[in-house]
């Protein structure tokens, strides 16, 4: 049939709905049903990370070795010409071995990186440990996911202990300055783009986002439990025996030569960062 132009056509149809078993927080449940045939591809690309991984680190431990053994041999050999022997202590490792551990800049922010760094690394083992168990199941997700915060709080005295050794080792006095930057300094970063976020949840009235109620127990459980551990974690720490350094720092620090553009740290950290998806 053939009709022209500003000509209509009714169509009419019957919609019927079928109720399910499932509940609105497993509504997507059937979607994920075929994840589990998919899941070889995610274990053949993580261990030959792994692998490549090892290899590339058997390989520079390996000329590290080598070069560290020529060094030793070659300072601990008798030489009879002194001025050979001062010569030879001004080349290779030796000239750094005087300000490896001297004291940075900001010490405070240093120790306090490393001390939730330290607690990052324990809870990306926890979280994967838990993955390779097979404890986590998609049903569970939410609950997955307050398990994992219940953890890392119960685990903040690790960043305090971590943050408190390492800043006994500057023998520096600013401890309390310390204490609190490593109980702010990721906890509030995190907490601030998680904010801001679930304002944008809130103004596109997003099911996903969290209420306010929810966020202020989460400032509860902070100040209220993990803070005190993390001040637990600090005591403990100084309480400890400070670290032996087994070499002597220089007073003065040596200078240090303009490096090339590959030595560099955003080219250095391109290039080790782009291995693993080699």
């Amino acid at each position: 049939m053939i009709m022209g132009k500003n000509k209509f056509v009714t169509f009419k149809y019957d919609i019927r709905y079928v109720k399910s078993d499932n509940s609105f927080q497993h509504r997507s449940e059937h979607y994920y049903r075929n994840l589990n045939d998919q899941s070889m591809i995610h274990w053949f690309s993580i261990i030959n990370s792994i692998i490549l991984v090892i290899l590339l680190s058997f390989l520079l431990s390996t000329i590290l070795i080598k070069a560290l053994h020529k060094d030793l041999n070659k300072y601990n050999r008798i030489n009879t010409n002194i001025f050979e022997t001062d010569d030879m202590d001004d080349r290779g490792w030796k000239l750094v071995h005087g300000d490896v551990f001297r004291k940075p800049r900001n010490s405070t922010f240093f120790s306090a990186f490393v001390g939730v760094g330290i607690q990052i690394m324990f809870m990306i083992l926890v979280c994967a440990l838990i993955l390779l168990i097979g404890v986590y199941k998609y049903k569970q997700r939410y609950r997955y996911i307050q398990i994992m915060f219940f953890i890392w709080i119960c685990i903040s005295s690790i960043s305090g202990y971590a943050s408190s050794i390492l800043y006994k080792l500057f023998k520096s006095k600013h401890v309390k300055l310390t204490i609190f930057r490593t109980s702010l300094i990721y906890p509030f970063i995190l907490f601030l783009i998680f904010f801001l976020i679930n304002l944008v949840l809130h103004y596109e009235h997003s099911n996903t986002a969290i209420s306010f109620s929810s966020l202020t127990s989460v400032c509860i459980l902070w100040f209220g439990i993990s803070v005190p551990l993390i001040c637990l974690g600090s005591y403990i720490g100084n309480k400890k025996k400070p670290i032996e350094l087994p070499v002597r720092v220089n007073n003065i620090p040596r200078h240090i030569p303009k490096q090339p553009m590959l030595n560099t740290f955003f080219v250095s950290s391109f290039i080790v960062g782009s291995i693993l998806f080699a």
